[in-house]
């Protein structure tokens, strides 16, 4: 019912039906076939020169993924004018990304200055080629990449599955994904703003002040695991700033065949490789333990007894360590420094079931923080 709403005053939660998209005004007339089809060809002619002069006869567009207010992505099969010559290779999809605010402008000038960096070429991880930008729109338009799943899908059948063979070939694409990772981290592309510890820090700090809310008394448990954390950061110094995806999960790799492909560089910046790897490892750790990285929510609490729990986490443990050996290959890391953003990445987790009310998850990632606190020592002396 339009204009709906409710308020519930015991949680200071506010209720009311999804409104008309304001924000992502050009989702319009990129969601129709023919709209779309001359925006898409003015702007690959202007944004490209490989591509100058294309004539795009039909778009076909798929909205693949939509957060109102936000963000979305709409595929495109395109289909070009008989005019083209037949045995030029040209895109067959593209897909199209609007933005509500900077990061689209962000993802492209990264993306392009990647393409020029040897990770153009890369025989390692394949990226979308960057096709075109529109200012005014907030629209980024780049080229395909192959998938036939994301690695967090095939991880999460891995971990269900829970056989040798399954998770040695989970294994297999985790030591691409790291390497893969170490040579993006190697690129020496010096964009994006830096982000460090402290930012972090400043961030769980705003999820614990909205949490304050509703729950007082959760910014004085938090305050001694913080506490420690920064101990543990003043004893190990950071290393030296790399180029960072700086969201990178599972699902922003791509899998096809035996190639791997990274996508989302909406928040690519200047960080230790830390960041990176923490972030990664700690939703490894999460779907290990929940099959869930807190994309979906469960109706019901935790359904594993305690021996299961422990060999979930077992699993997901020795699937990380694995893939900071392989990284090690490519790339040096302080360790240390990887299990400090990842505890705080985790306890981010726990912050997030709690104010998405996504109590399903809690009772498990609350086992992970605290075995993970116990397995990298964050208890007891320095």
């Amino acid at each position: 019912m339009p204009g709906w709403h409710a308020v519930i005053p015991d949680l200071n939660l506010k209720l009311k039906t999804q409104e008309s998209e304001t924000v992502l005004g050009s989702l319009a007339f990129l969601t129709d076939p023919e709209e779309s089809r001359h925006f898409l060809m003015r702007n690959i002619q202007a944004g490209s020169s490989k591509y100058q002069d294309i004539e795009i006869q039909a778009s076909n567009p798929k909205v693949v993924r939509y957060k109102p207010g936000s963000r979305c992505t709409v595929l495109y099969h395109l289909e070009y004018s008989q005019n083209m010559r037949p045995d030029r290779q040209l895109p067959e999809l593209v897909v199209a990304k609007i933005y509500r605010g900077v990061k689209g402008k962000n993802a492209f000038d990264s993306m392009m200055a990647l393409w020029d960096s040897p990770m153009g070429s890369s025989g390692t991880v394949q990226i979308a080629e960057p096709l075109a930008y529109n200012e005014q729109e907030r629209v980024m338009i780049q080229g395909p990449i192959r998938e036939e799943k994301t690695l967090k899908r095939f991880m999460i059948a891995a971990f269900n599955a829970g056989t040798p063979e399954a998770i040695e070939e989970l294994n297999q694409v985790m030591r691409k994904t790291a390497a893969g990772l170490a040579e993006l981290h190697q690129s020496n592309v010096a964009l994006g703003q830096v982000w460090d510890l402290e930012d972090e820090m400043s961030e769980v700090r705003e999820r614990i002040e909205r949490l304050s809310t509703a729950y007082p008394d959760v910014a004085q448990a938090a305050d001694p695991l913080l506490d420690r954390l920064n101990q543990f950061g003043a004893v190990y110094p950071p290393d030296p700033l790399v180029p960072t995806h700086g969201s990178f999960r599972p699902a922003q790799v791509l899998l096809y065949r035996d190639e791997i492909g990274f996508i989302d560089f909406d928040s690519f910046c200047q960080s230790e490789p830390a960041n990176d790897l923490a972030l990664f490892l700690s939703t490894v750790m999460s779907l290990g333990m929940t099959n869930s990285d807190f994309d979906e929510a469960r109706d019901s609490g935790s359904t594993m007894d305690e021996k299961t729990r422990q060999a979930r986490f077992d699993a997901a443990m020795s699937l990380s360590e694995n893939f900071l050996d392989e990284y090690e290959k490519h790339s040096p890391v302080s360790r240390q420094r990887v299990a400090l953003w990842e505890t705080l990445d985790i306890f981010m987790l726990v912050l997030h079931g709690w104010i998405k009310v996504k109590v399903g998850e809690l009772s498990d990632i609350l086992y992970l923080l605290e075995r993970f606190l116990q397995a990298k020592k964050f208890v007891g002396p320095l």
